[in-house]
């Protein structure tokens, strides 16, 4: 058999992805955040681009107004919240003493707030470096991050007095600060209350692991006392702070959420309408479109400008495309979960990614890409759109439920339980079969889980 070489011409179908199609998926799947960023970027290499006047107005030079006299009453009213001036008790004109009483406390750390009261605690001086360097060393959870002999070794004291010391320190606000273990965390918070009690003290020293499993019965039998009673410290204890210095960790600025898409009713139909942040306007600047059309500028210059153009009308039309496919794949899942929207979570419906795909006649992986990271607005709250894609099952009437109204049906069902007994998940899954929905004692677990809700035993009243 004699092997050779020739050449063939065939035909066929091939995707190919050009440089304008990747740019297209990638604007497609990126969350609003990402998108402000990305074409911050573009703006700073390509001069031709920038946002759109939307308005369609220009920015008209702000109008100088006349000069007034100027109210100082009013003045510290407004900076002081707008509910307090000079005549209100926290300054007066006519008396040398200030009220501290009402002061808005300025967000500070934890660091701050037990200087604040080591400095007005009077201390000696010597007993003030020892508290210095004791509140130096507690982490943001409140915890004193080393021991008595450590500090003892670093200032050279004997350890009697870092104790005395420590006490002071463990005295200040918040409760439970300065303590080396979760145990004597709880101890100094029940102690600052005045109502730690022998009883107390030993569940938290020697039961906290049966409070955790909801052993009271365990714990009532060491103790000699009724499972009520152990029920009752332990209520107590579970309302403690395992981490006392956690307010003054959380000084970062509040994060809010912009949704992509707002979803309005309009009559009886539900309209979709893409926010700006999701796809903002972009346009070409007038100066470099003046410069293209004029003969006076070099052959470079052109050159430049002309695939700046095309760069720019490239981005341009990507935005644009991720506009319209959000609006359409919204539009249908707006359409798809209309009774949720009108009547509530118990009557959302499991939907796909592959049945919105047929219906927007696109592929599956696009519409993964619209709905990533993208928040909608509605009247029932602002949701994930990915929250409208969920799997559920179907009803013994042939009524179909997604795993979220499910979930609302367990949360109603242990709500409405006798917390003296109650309900196992078996006893969940025969409620929902008695609802027409057959579904497992282990599924009912995993939504029980998923909604944060202890199991029957730990849930038990006595």
């Amino acid at each position: 058999m004699e092997l050779g070489f020739e050449l063939g011409a065939r035909q066929e179908q091939k995707l190919a992805i050009t440089p304008e199609l990747r740019q297209s998926l990638m604007v497609l799947q990126y969350s609003s955040q990402e998108l402000s960023e990305y074409l911050q970027q573009e703006m700073e290499i390509n001069p031709l681009l920038e946002y759109a006047d939307v308005n369609g107005m220009k920015q008209e030079k702000p109008v100088e107004t006349e000069t007034y006299p100027m109210d100082w009453k009013e003045y510290f009213r407004s900076v002081s919240g707008g509910n307090r001036g000079l005549d209100d008790p926290v300054y007066r004109e006519d008396e040398n003493d200030y009220s501290y009483e009402g002061l808005q406390e300025s967000d500070r750390t934890l660091f701050e707030h037990l200087m604040l009261q080591l400095d007005i605690s009077g201390v000696p001086e010597f007993e003030r470096r020892i508290a210095q360097y004791i509140i130096s060393n507690i982490d943001d959870n409140g915890y004193l991050t080393v021991t008595k002999h450590d500090i003892s070794a670093a200032l050279n004291i004997d350890k009697v007095r870092v104790s005395q010391v420590l006490k002071l320190v463990q005295s200040f606000d918040p409760p439970g600060v300065g303590a080396r273990s979760l145990r004597e965390c709880l101890l100094l918070q029940l102690k600052s209350r005045g109502v730690l009690t022998q009883s107390l003290k030993t569940i938290v020293l020697e039961h906290l692991r049966d409070i955790a499993d909801n052993h009271y019965g365990l714990i009532a039998r060491k103790l000699g006392c009724s499972i009520a009673e152990v029920q009752r410290m332990c209520d107590l204890i579970k309302t403690l702070d395992p981490k006392p210095g956690r307010p003054f960790a959380g000084t970062n600025p509040i994060g809010y959420l912009i949704p992509d898409v707002e979803i309005e009713k309009v009559d009886d139909e539900y309209a979709v309408n893409v926010r700006e942040n999701c796809a903002p306007r972009l346009t070409i600047n007038k100066v470099y479109q003046e410069m293209l059309g004029s003969p006076k500028i070099g052959e470079d210059v052109t050159s430049f400008l002309v695939s700046r153009l095309q760069s720019a009308h490239r981005l341009i039309k990507a935005i644009e495309q991720r506009r319209e496919t959000v609006r359409k794949i919204v539009e249908i899942v707006a359409d798809y979960q209309r009774d949720f929207l009108d009547k509530g979570i118990l009557h959302m419906k499991p939907l796909t990614l592959k049945t919105v795909a047929e219906r927007a006649m696109v592929h599956e992986s696009t519409v993964s890409r619209a709905i990533s990271g993208k928040y909608a607005q509605t009247p029932r709250g602002i949701f994930e759109l990915k929250f409208f894609f969920d799997h559920g099952v179907v009803s013994t009437s042939g009524k179909s439920l997604s795993s979220h109204g499910i979930k609302q049906l367990i949360n109603d069902l242990i709500s409405r339980e006798d917390v003296l007994k109650p309900l196992s998940d078996s006893a969940l899954a025969d409620a929902l079969a008695g609802k027409g929905i057959d579904i497992s004692r282990r599924t009912v677990a995993k939504y029980r889980e998923e909604l944060g809700i202890p199991c029957s035993s730990k849930r038990k009243r006595f």
